[in-house]
């Protein structure tokens, strides 16, 4: 403001409720009280929201309407919406009603002023909707207006919100309700999906929340109303105040490093169900107290970087399903008692990396279903008794990167579903025992590095869809009777240095989907029974110096649609036989630097969507036919540096997207038909140096959006209606 008032003849308008805002500014200020709308104007902005197919009331409604205009004092806000609501009630005997109800408010006298009548009269609109709409309306006035949310707060967020609240609540039911909110005029949604909300309807939904008593409390939406905020020391309420939230069930203090204490008051909550304290970092001690919250079933502890041990006062909490004390980097012991949370359903211990140990007791918890106690470094073992967790289906032990064994009767957990061991680089062998759970479906082994040999047994695992050796650096081998494990999807073999052989029983895998040898260093090739893979949809080769050479019997893996050889700097060519993968949607050449050319026969594979060629250096140029390939979006032959130039009939590509030229250093033109790419969005001609202009037709390319000429070294002249197409210049 300061700027504006500075320069001679500018003038800066201010609309404001509050005079008090601009009337101690220096500047000389021009006040203009805009007057109230007189009774023909007032008559036919009401007419206009209330009968919305013509210009003029039914002449049953045109008496009652007029005395429906005089009794909101002709203030627009509450014609708006008074007029939306009587909207969609035709009959007579509505309207009536309306009028009742805006004359028992007694809002006739200038004693009150126009902000009092105007809520007023909405609050009557408010008192007559739904229970859900008035739910949704007061949970935007208070979380997703502008003062509160800047910018405020996309449509499809809020029916998101809304549709995780509360099970059984379908996203179109708050897409009603938000469509009846916007005819009510109570809301509105702007262009861009963004939900608004007129100040004063804002504020009434504010006031409504703060003082009626059936909502209050229900929304804390200013950090004023409950001081709970992180730069506080300690939660101060006063023995009333703590009457008020008597009924409260949640309570976040996410975040407040300087809280050091918790209110004993906070366990006469009786209704409280959970306590997030994540990354009070500051915090000394727990009331003991706590033990008497006896509904409370989910406890966040995270980040509480001064706890040494659990405090006995938890054990008490018998309704508890989840405890999170993750990243307490000082605990070095959990307590015996802790077998007393028989409900305990989910316990994350991850990031505790104190913790050298768990204690016996702690495996009679019969309901535990989940146990996280990854990255738990200073653990060394864990208890035989570990088998009683009976329920137990997902144990996450990543990067405990002390532990060298696992107890030999975890084959009694029969109900576990996931095991995730990846990171446990101290992990020698796996009890053959291990292999009798029956129930597992992901195993999840990568980054073992001391992993030296695989049980035999393995293949017991029965119902394992997905098994993870990335990174087993120490294994040499893969037993070849994985054949048996005929549930298997996923299989992820990369960073397999020491592989040097693909058993040729793998291949017989008939479920797998997905087949990850990336960064096989070792392995020279692929046995020719890969073609036995008939459910595979993706292969990763990426990262695969020593191949040379495709198996041409990889054209029988017909489901294929992703295929990812990318850096495999040592193969030369494709088998034509390659073409024949006609699910083939995308395929990664990217510095497949010794590669020259594409089979002819490329533009069979006519399901493509996306190919990268990026730093193929000893490309030379692209098949003719490419035309064929009416499914390309996407291609990128970006850094092919003996690329010379393009196929004219590369334009015919009428669903292209995005073309990437970039550093193609020898490419000396471009096709005056690459004004043929209709829908080509985004095109990129950085640092080509050897160009020297770019054809005036591309002006023609109407859907462009983004266009890169950065480093375009020999470009001299540049004509600006090339950039006429662009609608992000």
């Amino acid at each position: 403001m300061d700027v504006l008032c500075s320069n001679k003849g500018s003038i800066l308008i201010v609309t404001s409720r509050n005079w008090e805002v601009v009337k101690s500014y220096p500047t000389k200020i021009h006040k203009f009280d805009i007057g109230e709308l007189d009774k023909d104007a007032s008559l036919k902005l009401f007419t206009a929201y209330s009968y919305r197919d013509g210009d003029e009331l039914p002449k049953e409604l045109i008496g009652i309407g007029k005395e429906i205009v005089t009794t909101c004092n002709s203030l627009p806000l509450s014609l708006k919406v008074l007029g939306s609501f009587l909207g969609g009630q035709k009959r007579l005997r509505c309207w009536e009603r309306a009028l009742q109800k805006l004359r028992r408010r007694s809002l006739d006298g200038d004693e009150i002023d126009s902000e009092y009548k105007l809520w007023t009269i909405l609050k009557i609109i408010f008192d007559v909707m739904k229970v859900e709409e008035k739910n949704i309306f007061l949970d935007i006035c208070c979380f997703f207006c502008n003062n509160v949310k800047w910018g405020g707060t996309m449509k499809e967020t809020i029916i998101q919100i809304w549709t995780n609240k509360k099970s059984g609540v379908e996203e179109q039911d708050v897409s009603n309700v938000l469509d009846m909110l916007v005819h009510q005029s109570m809301i509105k949604v702007e262009k861009n999906g963004v939900i608004k909300v007129h100040d004063q309807l804002q504020d009434m939904g504010q006031k409504i929340v703060e003082e009626e008593k059936e909502y209050k409390d229900t929304r804390i939406w200013n950090a004023n109303m409950v001081p709970m905020h992180g730069i506080t020391t300690k939660i101060r309420l006063s023995n009333s105040e703590w009457t008020t939230v008597i009924s409260l069930k949640t309570l976040d203090i996410i975040g407040c490093p300087s809280l050091t204490s918790l209110p004993n008051e906070l366990t006469n909550l009786s209704s409280f169900i959970r306590l997030d304290l994540n990354s009070c970092s500051s915090l000394t001690s727990l009331p003991n107290e706590l033990a008497n919250l006896s509904s409370l079933r989910r406890l966040d502890l995270s980040g509480y970087s001064s706890l040494t041990n659990v405090p006995n006062q938890l054990t008490n909490l018998s309704s508890l399903t989840r405890l999170d004390l993750s990243s307490c980097s000082s605990l070095t012991s959990l307590s015996n008692e802790l077998i007393n949370l028989y409900s305990l359903i989910r316990l994350n211990l991850s990031g505790c990396s104190s913790l050298t140990s768990v204690p016996n007791e702690l495996t009679n918890l019969s309901s535990l279903e989940e146990f996280d106690l990854s990255s738990c470094s200073s653990l060394t073992s864990l208890p035989n008794e570990l088998t009683n967790l009976s329920s137990l289906k997902r144990l996450d032990l990543n990067g405990c990167s002390s532990l060298t064994s696992l107890p030999k009767k975890l084959t009694n957990l029969s109900s576990l579903i996931r095991l995730d061991l990846s990171g446990c680089s101290s992990l020698i062998s796996l009890p053959k025992e291990f292999t009798n759970l029956s129930s597992l479906t992901r195993l999840d082994l990568s980054g073992c590095s001391s992993l030296k040999s695989l049980p035999n047994e393995l293949i017991n695992l029965s119902s394992l869809t997905r098994l993870d050796l990335s990174g087993c650096s120490s294994l040499r081998s893969v037993p070849n009777k994985l054949i048996n494990l005929s549930s298997l999807t996923s299989f992820n073999l990369s960073n397999f240095s020491s592989l040097t052989i693909l058993p040729n029983e793998l291949t017989n895998l008939s479920s797998l989907t997905r087949l990850n040898l990336s960064s096989c260093s070792s392995l020279t090739s692929l046995p020719n029974e890969l073609r036995n893979l008939s459910s595979m949809i993706r292969l990763d080769l990426n990262s695969f110096p020593s191949l040379t050479s495709l198996p041409n019997e990889l054209e029988n893996v017909s489901s294929l649609t992703k295929l990812n050889l990318s850096g495999c700097s040592s193969l030369t060519s494709l088998p034509k036989e390659l073409t024949n993968l006609s699910s083939l949607t995308r395929l990664d050449l990217n510095s497949c630097s010794s590669l020259t050319r594409l089979p002819k026969e490329f533009t069979n594979l006519f399901s493509l969507i996306s190919l990268d060629l990026s730093g193929c250096s000893s490309l030379t140029s692209l098949p003719n036919d490419l035309t064929d390939l009416s499914s390309f979006e996407e291609i990128i032959i970006s850094d092919c540096s003996s690329l010379t130039s393009l196929p004219n009939e590369l334009t015919n590509l009428s669903s292209l997207t995005r073309l990437d030229l970039s550093s193609c250093s020898s490419l000396t033109s471009l096709p005056n038909e690459l004004t043929n790419f209709s829908s080509l969005t985004r095109l990129d001609l950085s640092d080509c140096s050897s160009l020297r202009s770019v054809p005036n037709e591309l002006t023609n390319l109407s859907s462009l959006t983004s266009f890169n000429l950065s480093i375009f070294s020999s470009l001299t002249s540049l004509h600006l209606v090339v950039f006429g197409c662009l609608s992000n210049p």
